[in-house]
């Protein structure tokens, strides 16, 4: 990433004030066609789309505060090249990425308070080594626990022997509409709690996270019908080890995750519960030649949602900063659906995504 170094001055007064603001960011836009086998329950689907893959934007600085102590702080956000109208779906610019202002210390660690990704989000993501929209072009099931929330505090500690603590409470913001008092039984609504590890040695780097969410939810169509009766309320419990080695243009990684979600709907006439127990595998490995970086992924999904996918592309680097991609996903067996707990047949769905990514 290079960094651009910005000089802000405040004229008129006796001292200039003077702070050092890193700008930094990515667009990132692809082609990408899709098929979606058929079944007797469920149409072939088959699209192409021009998406946006996950550009952003974003600012950050840090001011000595003397001694050992520093503040910090980030503001990033979203933005959407392939709409001029892209708002209602939280992909406009405005939307925050991770956003926060804190204090960071090299003896006792940082402390972090905004919006903030989960330990899965921030520390485990080498495995997903894709850009993509669709999802049988990444690893999107085997990455879902990844996340971030509205209103978090997040404490690290220093990174001690090869190893750094990480611990973090979270908490959504009701939506319109929506009911956040605790409900038949369940805990407190729109929390999470998060406990990371993660050990690094030479060139290996070792992680793992444990998340407890619990999210009680009205489901909006009722609500503002002013039935307030139709709604699903989940608790959540996520496992999550990756070993991830690189040096000398290979890396290699593997990780294993393991999900329970337990949920309970109501609607007008009917209580039910229900409980799904998820378990995946994946591995990746890239290697670069030169300006040629090919690449593969593999990820296995048992227990209650059982699925295989291969992923195989390919990045060519046109400069330090300009990057374009080609890659096809196979994904054969079942995808979730939540909310009712129930699943599709994604049976042979292939997709083949051309991308071309920008770093600034």
């Amino acid at each position: 990433m290079k960094k651009t170094l910005i000089s802000l001055a405040i004229a008129g007064l006796p001292l200039v004030a003077m702070a050092d603001v890193t700008l930094y960011g990515n667009i990132k836009m692809g082609v990408e066609t899709s098929m979606v086998n058929g079944t007797e329950t469920q149409a072939e689907v088959n699209r192409t789309n021009i998406d946006d893959l996950g550009s952003y934007i974003g600012f950050k600085g840090t001011e000595d505060l003397g001694g050992d102590l520093k503040a910090m702080w980030q503001v990033e956000s979203r933005l959407s090249i392939d709409s001029a109208t892209d708002g209602a779906n939280g992909k406009s610019f405005g939307t925050l990425r991770d956003s926060f202002v804190g204090l960071e210390s090299a003896s006792f660690g940082s402390l972090q308070v905004g919006v903030l990704s989960n330990f899965a989000n921030q520390q485990q993501g080498a495995l997903d080594i894709w850009e993509y929209a669709q999802s049988t072009l990444g690893l999107a099931a085997y990455t879902s626990s990844q996340t971030r929330y509205d209103h978090a505090v997040r404490y690290m500690t220093p990174v001690m022997g090869g190893f750094q603590g990480f611990v973090q409470y979270g908490q959504q913001e009701a939506q319109a509409g929506e009911i956040v008092t605790e409900t038949k039984g369940l805990d407190q609504a729109n929390r999470s709690l998060n406990a990371g590890l993660s050990y690094s040695i030479a060139n290996v780097k070792m992680t793992y996270s444990y998340e407890d969410i619990n999210t009680p939810s009205y489901l909006l169509s009722e609500v503002n019908a002013g039935m307030q009766t139709d709604y699903y309320s989940t608790n959540e419990q996520n496992h999550l080890v990756e070993v991830v080695y690189a040096a000398n243009g290979l890396m290699m990684g593997v990780g294993y995750s393991d999900s329970k979600v337990d949920g309970l709907e109501e609607s007008v006439n009917d209580i039910s519960d229900f409980s799904i127990h998820q378990k995946q595998v994946a591995f990746s490995a890239s290697y670069d030649i030169g300006s040629f970086t090919p690449k593969f992924s593999y990820a296995h999904g048992f227990g209650d949602v059982d699925y295989d996918q291969y992923i195989l592309g390919a990045d060519y680097n046109l400069s330090k900063r300009t990057v374009v991609g080609l890659q096809y996903g196979l994904v054969n067996g079942e995808s979730l659906v939540y909310g009712g707990g129930s699943l599709i047949d994604m049976t042979d769905s292939q997709s083949v995504g051309v991308n071309v990514v920008h770093k600034f």
